[in-house]
């Protein structure tokens, strides 16, 4: 069953493993095929039982995405990212097998931050 609209996202979303999360790390929201630039803004963590002190969730802010060389209708824009203190923010919950995933079903990969418009839409 696919988690995402294209190869690449479904690629990005791989579990946390045993990689640190932290705050003002760089994520990337997964949307079907588009992705968006984002930065962890919170980190909860389990306060008790066997997942003591390991992640819960993360919140994210979507980062601004500015157009500096290429062309987003073409898929070869590239981009420039910088904070928004105005961005939309998300949380995102640990799953069973350790990916990142919202209420409303979207994923999330941390370590990268990307923006990309799928122009076939």
């Amino acid at each position: 069953m696919a988690r995402t609209g294209s190869l690449v996202n479904n690629l990005m979303s791989t579990p946390i493993g045993n990689r640190e999360v932290n705050i003002d790390q760089a994520a990337t929201i997964l949307m079907f095929s588009d992705r968006y630039a984002a930065t962890i803004v919170a980190i909860t963590r389990f306060k008790t039982g066997e997942k003591k002190g390991q992640v819960k969730s993360v919140i994210v802010r979507e980062d601004t995405s500015k157009i500096i060389k290429g062309n987003e209708q073409d898929g070869s824009a590239q981009y420039k990212y910088s904070y928004n203190d105005n961005g939309e923010d998300t949380e995102f919950f640990v799953t069973k097998d350790g990916r990142f995933k919202s209420k409303g079903g979207t994923f999330l990969s941390i370590g990268t931050r990307e923006t990309y418009r799928d122009p076939s839409f």
